[in-house]
């Protein structure tokens, strides 16, 4: 794993050049959790000060919903955050790209959940195993010439 600092914070990038963020969607949301401003702005900041990379920004989703479905809500929420990056930001649109995986890239894939004892989880628990999945990762994909 890399690690790529700039003035205070961090950013631990692995060796297929993925950027380790915090934000998380509530179920069937569109809109990032609020607990993310912090996180967006470090990215802002980020994606500024190298600003001859390029970055996807890759959204995913639990699979509670139909594929056709989460592959839309992923991509609405991708194009959301780069929204907010551009906007509020200013970061250049050259350097970044929306993208939705909808259900399609787990980090728990669906049979695992299927094997696991869900009767002695409470509706918190629960939750929080889903979310595992609904999550936005950035990865850098190019330097700009």
């Amino acid at each position: 794993i890399k690690v790529f600092e700039y003035s205070d914070s961090t950013f631990e990038i692995d060796s297929i050049h993925l950027i380790h963020v915090n934000y998380h969607f509530n179920h069937n949301l569109l809109m990032i959790d609020s607990l993310a401003a912090e996180e967006i702005k470090r990215l802002a900041v980020f994606i500024k000060t190298n600003p001859k990379l390029k970055f996807d920004i890759e959204t995913h989703t639990d699979d509670r919903w139909g594929d056709d479905y989460n592959l839309r809500l992923s991509q609405v929420r991708a194009e959301n955050l780069v929204q907010e990056l551009l906007v509020n930001y200013k970061v250049g649109s050259i350097q970044v790209k929306p993208i939705g995986y909808g259900e399609t890239m787990p980090v728990i894939p669906e049979p695992l959940f299927y094997q696991m004892d869900w009767s002695n989880l409470d509706e918190c628990s629960k939750e929080a195993i889903y979310s595992v999945n609904r999550r936005t990762q950035v990865r850098i994909v190019n330097i700009i010439d």
